[in-house]
């Protein structure tokens, strides 16, 4: 007769979800996206000089974006344009995350980092979409943040991937703006703490101000979630067809 340990089943289960919640994916395509489209800034407009400020995702902290939406939502997947350098190493991971912030003190809280592969074609202008291993739930109003980091080891020198923006100034002004991520919203523009590398990930640190003005070019893919008033809307409009329909 065998015995089953239904707890141990149970948190066995659980563990795997978790594991399978927290891997991405990475994939690339020489044309933007243009469905399920949330918010985005997808006219290159720069990129403007390339000064390793967060222009890359191993440098000076990584790649960074505040964005607003005015619904909930659920984000499925964020997408950034290329700009000539790309890490294709897949023993190496790219790491990513959505998150809120205050927008007095700065403090992020993360709601999901995942990673992925390093797989993305060398030399690639092309726009590179990072999808969460499960959607991530957003409320309607949320002063929100994204971030993208390339692992780095001391054996390679680092990898990179480089990331096209506004020129300065130039910015449409979608209510996102590109920012440091650091351990205060004083110490930005530099890699002092190892947060652009190695160090920090996945710990959630501060929208650090970044002295550029210009923003990445981005998307931020996902489904609009209706709010409770539009729901009972839909099912009063649901229930008048139905008496319609049967008078």
């Amino acid at each position: 007769m065998r015995t089953i340990h239904v707890g141990s089943l149970l948190i066995a289960v659980v563990t795997l979800t978790f594991s399978l919640a927290r891997a991405g994916s990475v994939s690339e395509s020489p044309t933007a996206p243009s469905t399920n489209i949330l918010t985005s800034q997808l006219i290159d407009l720069g990129p403007g000089a390339q000064d390793s400020n967060g222009d890359y995702t191993d440098n000076a902290g990584p790649v960074s974006e505040t964005f607003h939406l005015n619904t909930a939502a659920n984000i499925t997947a964020i997408t950034v344009k290329g700009n000539g350098d790309a890490s294709n190493d897949p023993n190496l991971f790219f790491h990513f995350e959505v998150g809120t912030f205050d927008l007095v003190t700065g403090q992020i809280t993360q709601l999901r980092a995942d990673t992925a592969p390093e797989n993305v074609s060398g030399d690639s202008t092309n726009y590179v979409t990072f999808t969460f291993g499960t959607p991530v739930s957003v409320s309607a109003g949320s002063n929100l943040q994204f971030s993208i980091w390339s692992e780095t080891t001391a054996a390679n020198g680092g990898n990179w991937f480089g990331i096209a923006h506004s020129a300065p100034g130039t910015h449409p002004g979608d209510g996102g703006k590109s920012f440091n991520y650091d351990v205060s919203t004083t110490n930005h523009d530099d890699n002092s703490d190892g947060l652009g590398k190695n160090g920090g990930w996945p710990t959630p640190g501060f929208v650090a101000p970044n002295i550029h003005d210009y923003e990445y070019v981005f998307a931020v893919q996902g489904t609009a979630v209706p709010e409770p008033a539009s729901l009972a809307l839909l099912g009063v409009g649901s229930l008048l067809v139905v008496s319609r329909r049967r008078r």
